[in-house]
């Protein structure tokens, strides 16, 4: 009897602390409110990454870096921390999208999600491109952007700049489509025109075959040069017989960029140029 006695209280006992741990938010018989802590309000870059690289990121990367591996870059249903880990860790590069580290670790072959890795990597830098417009429609582009090159020390001893002075710089068109003509070069000459300024003259595209070029940008540093962005009027097809093609040439619709001054930011041997080009299709 005894023994069935303490049963009986110890079962009792323990169905009352089970209660009890069930109605966290009583307290003496009295209920307390529960505090919600809600999530602060995306910023702007925040709503605009969640619509454009976060859901790439969701699907293809939270498995691992959204709870276990870090970088946390995609947790889900937490757009604003995932943002924030991409950009202090600068895995997004919006100067040069293309140089993006999660770009180049996915075209070097790093958790492809389909056959062909350079298709994966292009649909990451296609939603970079859309979040950085959104971002900041005027200074960041949606075209591809060629390779950066360093201003030769030639660009100083120009006392003018037009199509026989001036530095040449070439930029190769085949690094943004290989499939292009070889070859397929931009063509521009240089010169450094006062102690702030650099002057840039006679554009011309060099192509072993057709093209279709639109709408050119300037980058100096990897920063886009958007107030002096002249050769933005272009909308032209070039033909082998005009080899090279004068972008000056009255042909078409093409309307003269004439010259133009970008600023100097470290000097000769130090600055880059390079140009975003909305449109270069055969």
């Amino acid at each position: 009897m005894e023994w069935g006695r303490f049963k009986v209280q110890f079962f009792l006992l323990g169905s009352l602390i089970l209660l009890n741990a069930g109605c966290m938010n009583q307290v003496g018989g009295s209920a307390y409110p529960v505090q919600v802590i809600n999530a602060p309000p995306l910023t702007d870059s925040q709503k605009a990454f969640n619509d454009t690289l976060f859901p790439t990121l969701i699907a293809q990367c939270s498995q691992c870096h959204g709870a276990i591996q870090g970088p946390l870059f995609a947790i889900r249903n937490r757009p604003g921390p995932s943002h924030d880990t991409i950009t202090s860790s600068e895995l997004v590069d919006f100067n040069n999208r293309p140089n993006s580290i999660i770009v180049t670790r996915v075209r070097g072959g790093h958790n492809c999600w389909s056959p062909d890795c350079n298709e994966d990597a292009d649909a990451l830098l296609a939603a970079i491109a859309l979040w950085a417009k959104r971002v900041d429609p005027d200074s960041v582009g949606t075209g591809d952007l060629t390779e950066d090159v360093l201003i030769p020390a030639e660009a100083a001893s120009a006392n003018v700049c037009n199509e026989t002075t001036g530095a040449l710089m070439r930029f190769n068109l085949r690094t943004i489509d290989n499939s292009l003509p070889d070859p397929t070069e931009f063509q521009i000459r240089i010169r450094v025109a006062s102690e702030t300024s650099y002057e840039i003259c006679d554009p011309q595209i060099v192509s072993a075959g057709a093209i279709q070029v639109e709408d050119i940008k300037i980058y100096v540093n990897g920063t886009s040069v958007v107030n002096q962005s002249a050769y933005r009027t272009i909308d032209l097809t070039t033909d082998p017989v005009q080899n090279p093609f004068n972008l000056h040439a009255p042909a078409g619709p093409v309307i003269s960029p004439g010259a133009v001054i970008i600023p100097i930011r470290s000097g000769l041997g130090v600055d880059t140029l390079g140009f975003e080009f909305q449109k270069v299709t055969q």
